[in-house]
């Protein structure tokens, strides 16, 4: 499955496994949409993940602003990041919205 989420307390873990793009998009929203408002901490763990495209992108945009909203001022972090995404977020100034790791 190329998207699972774990919860710990108030920390909401997605995983994403091979590509980062619109296909997984359902199954993106579907691990975060009910706790959207209820975390403290959101981590998208990118260690299997192998490469990501602009829909890819898109996606942890409306995760940002899905979050944006809570009153508890979620963190975003982005972790476990292969070099190549690592520099595709910075150039896109991702580190504006997600602590990348």
């Amino acid at each position: 499955m190329p998207v699972s989420s774990t919860v710990s307390g108030t920390t909401l873990t997605i995983q994403i496994s091979g590509t980062l793009n619109g296909q997984i998009q359902r199954d993106f929203k579907e691990c975060y949409r009910a706790s959207a408002t209820t975390m403290t901490e959101f981590v998208i763990d990118m260690a299997q993940c192998e490469f990501a495209d602009s829909s890819g992108l898109g996606l942890l945009l409306i995760l940002h602003g899905a979050t944006k909203a809570s009153a508890l001022k979620p963190k975003l972090r982005i972790t476990n990041c292969r070099p190549n995404i690592k520099e595709i977020l910075r150039i896109s100034r991702f580190d504006q919205y997600f602590e990348i790791q």
